[in-house]
């Protein structure tokens, strides 16, 4: 409205007059009475104006600009869930706790010889994480995740030169069109000195049971296609190949650190 003020208006507005009423123009272009020298027309001289059906800009922007179809790594597990357990009571407690399992294993960072689980609890009390219903069973995700030998290498630096990221969201369109949108949990990167990746793993974190090695190998060709999403998207965010973007589940009820 300023720039329009600006840009348009007079020092002093030009009294004017519209039908009878009485007007003050803030500015004025060309003559107002360019209209009166025009003959005048009976009514049924007057050709009729072709009625168009107006198309909505939304209509519009998807024929001449379409769109990507939006593709979400989480929805691409290829599990099949059965109705009476997409919408069982277990199954909000579920997505409940994983949510809060992921918000604890977002403020944990490289485990070393100065880390402290007494000083990542009060992170966690911090931020209101342990008010949450779920924080119990949460936590002991994650501690059986820190905890767990086998699951170190997860949080352990891969170089002198490394970044970080927790709990990245991103968005983006590949060179085929293809939109991935979605948020990667952790992204462990080996850098050289001038601070350019030169590796990355992906850590996704998973809250399912693993009883046996059976299940195991089910689950890991069941979020193999996730996966697939999550390393194409860090490979096109960080400039590295997609061969140099490794990519692991950790299961934080058992501990157990996989390879995909």
């Amino acid at each position: 409205a300023r720039l329009m003020r600006e840009t348009l208006v007079q020092a002093e507005p030009v009294p004017g007059q519209v039908g009878d009423i009485e007007v003050e123009w803030l500015r004025v272009f060309g003559r107002t009475d360019w209209f009166a020298s025009l003959p005048e027309m009976a009514a049924e001289e007057i050709e009729p104006t072709l009625e168009v059906e107006p198309t909505p800009l939304s209509v519009l922007l998807r024929k001449h600009q379409p769109m990507p179809k939006r593709t979400t790594p989480s929805g691409e597990e290829s599990f099949k869930v059965l109705g009476s357990v997409l919408f069982g009571p277990g199954r909000e407690i579920g997505r409940n706790l994983g949510t809060l399992v992921h918000a604890l294993m977002e403020q944990v960072g490289w485990i070393d010889d100065g880390f402290s689980e007494a000083d990542l609890t009060d992170v966690w009390t911090a931020k209101g994480l342990t008010e949450q219903p779920a924080f119990e069973d949460a936590q002991t995700h994650a501690l059986n995740a820190i905890r767990s030998s086998a699951c170190r290498a997860a949080f352990t630096r891969p170089g002198p030169f490394v970044k970080l990221w927790r709990e990245r969201p991103f968005d983006l369109v590949h060179e085929d069109g293809e939109w991935i949108s979605g948020t990667v949990d952790r992204v462990n990167m080996s850098c050289d000195a001038q601070g350019r990746a030169t590796s990355a793993t992906i850590i996704d974190f998973k809250t399912d049971e693993i009883p046996d090695a059976d299940k195991l190998a089910e689950k890991i060709e069941g979020y193999r296609p996730q996966i697939a999403l999550y390393r194409k998207a860090v490979a096109k965010l960080t400039g590295l190949r997609q061969e140099d973007v490794n990519a692991r589940l950790l299961f934080t009820r058992n501990g157990v650190l996989a390879e995909v």
